[in-house]
């Protein structure tokens, strides 16, 4: 039961937030502050809300497999590194650089949402990785 729910409900929250936290680093990197976030008096929505939905379109749409892959591989060989994760989520940022936009050359913001996003997701889900519990061996007495 432990596993079901771990897999219906904590593994997808660390991928969400994950990927929120993503945008978010990669926005604050271009210059949106606090105020971009929040709404205006008038009631109009946040003037960062427009770029944070197409980014995390993009995101979901770049990263969503390679990430699902780390996680499945994790689940199953119980990596639980902290380290492991967020080199993880640099490479990933890195390589949807050069994947994405291979012209430029500002690898710092992605690499950044990367790292941050492996973070996010190792406090979240990554910490209790693995499908089964892990054997303790112990001396014979």
């Amino acid at each position: 039961m432990r596993t079901f729910l771990r897999i219906i409900l904590v593994i997808p929250l660390g991928l969400m937030a994950a990927i929120l936290v993503a945008v978010a680093v990669y926005l604050l990197a271009f210059g949106f502050n606090a105020d971009d976030f929040q709404f205006a008096p008038d009631g109009m929505p946040p003037g960062a809300l427009a770029p944070a939905f197409v980014l995390t379109g993009i995101l979901a749409q770049g990263a969503l497999v390679p990430f699902l892959v780390a996680i499945a591989a994790a689940e199953i060989f119980a990596i639980r590194s902290l380290i492991a994760w967020v080199l993880f989520g640099g490479a990933l940022g890195f390589a949807l650089q050069l994947v994405g936009l291979p012209g430029n050359t500002e690898f710092l913001p992605r690499v950044a949402a990367g790292f941050s996003a492996g973070f996010v997701y190792w406090v979240v889900a990554g910490r209790g990785a693995g499908l089964r519990e892990r054997a303790i061996f112990r001396a014979p007495e």
